[in-house]
């Protein structure tokens, strides 16, 4: 079957969702999916279609927010489950692909040739953020957001509130301060989103200025600007 005639197929499923719900999901069909996988063999599409589907948003902005490449895959998501249920195809792969995101995450973690000893256990990093919070109260968020979500500390300093969705609960890593004296890109050369925890949530929530211009930083200096390494080990460290 064809990508095309399995997304008109898929309609049937408007009765399970809630009216915006079905909405959005054909607005994500018509515009991003369709567009992208054409005339494709849905029995073809696998992980590494997903993957490729993912790369190309990130790459081009369009979706421009990360809540929206998500929406965009929960709509592929359903129209494959239709078809599996149908007999058309053997597994999702939108669930095979964040399933395979996960166990990467994990192996990373595992093979990144870090030294076991300079990791912090749970409740040393615990410790440490009480610490923070108490004794350098403005610096905690940020604190916080290395913790939680791995990001170099170039990369956190560089995040615009325009790269935040708190209601999705993601970020996009997409440029990096380097040493105090560029901004760049990552690191890596390559954008990716990363997931923001409930608690870190609410603690961007709690910072997040009601007027924002558009290269508004997410974690700046007093003037508004790049916040350096060296003030901040300074002032939270020492």
């Amino acid at each position: 079957r064809a990508f095309a005639d399995a997304a008109a197929s898929a309609r049937g499923l408007d009765g399970l969702l809630a009216p915006g719900s079905s909405d959005v999901y054909r607005m994500q069909v018509r515009v991003h999916l369709r567009p992208f996988f054409r005339e494709r063999d849905l029995r073809s599409i696998d992980p590494q279609a997903v993957q490729g589907f993912y790369a190309r948003c990130v790459e081009t902005g369009r979706p421009k927010s990360a809540k929206s490449i998500e929406m965009a895959l929960a709509a592929l998501r359903q129209i494959l489950s239709h078809a599996r249920a149908q007999g058309i195809v053997r597994q999702n792969a939108v669930e095979e692909w964040k399933r395979g995101r996960r166990r990467g995450r994990r192996r990373g973690a595992a093979t990144s040739g870090v030294d076991i000893a300079k990791v912090m256990s749970a409740a040393e990093l615990a410790r440490l953020l009480d610490v923070i919070a108490t004794d350098a109260p403005r610096y905690h968020p940020l604190a916080l957001f290395l913790a939680d979500t791995g990001a170099r500390f170039g990369e956190a300093v560089a995040l615009r509130w325009s790269d935040v969705d708190l209601d999705g609960g993601t970020a996009r890593i997409c440029r990096s301060y380097s040493s105090g004296l560029r901004l760049g890109p990552t690191k890596t050369g390559r954008e990716r989103v990363v997931e923001l925890s409930s608690r870190l949530r609410d603690a961007l929530r709690a910072k997040r200025p009601a007027i924002l211009a558009d290269e508004s930083l997410v974690f700046p200096n007093r003037s508004g600007s790049f916040l350096l390494d060296v003030y901040f080990r300074n002032k939270v460290f020492f």
